[in-house]
């Protein structure tokens, strides 16, 4: 068969060739751009791909700042929840003080009226805030004492 090609090509015209080579030429380069172009949509369809990839994890990172900045407004509130019930139980102690030392004073205040009314007046500061009375003999003897309960 390839002799009765040759045969054939021998015989042809010299144009006719040219065309038949022209057409094989096109349609190889028909061929090669048309794999150019899959190569060009593959590429175009990895790259879009890709977007989508970097999308996500774009959304995916947002998400997760997010998640972080909501967490740490919340450390914050509970901080300051934290700070504020602090300042209510110094608030608290200080009312409690507060009531301690009136009691000290209405109690102070009771023990002169006992003291006055049993005619003892004398009464000195002997040692920070313990309050003493001198006894007629000139011994300090404790406010609360066995005399007191009497």
């Amino acid at each position: 068969m390839s002799e009765s090609l040759v045969i054939v090509e021998q015989n042809m015209p010299a144009s006719v060739l040219a065309v038949a080579e022209a057409d094989v030429e096109m349609v190889s380069l028909d061929t090669r751009a048309e794999r150019q172009r899959q190569l060009i949509r593959h590429a175009q369809e990895l790259h879009h791909l890709n977007l989508a990839a970097a999308r996500q994890v774009l959304r995916e990172s947002t998400a997760q700042a997010d998640t972080a900045k909501v967490r740490c407004e919340i450390a914050r509130v509970e901080a300051e929840a934290v700070r504020l019930k602090l300042e209510l139980a110094r608030e608290a102690l200080r009312e409690a003080r507060a009531k301690a030392d009136l009691a000290e004073l209405q109690l102070a205040a009771r023990k002169r009226e006992l003291l006055t009314e049993s005619g003892t007046t004398d009464m000195c500061e002997v040692s920070g805030e313990q309050k003493k009375m001198i006894d007629d003999d000139g011994s300090v003897v404790p406010l609360i004492s066995e005399q007191m309960d009497a």
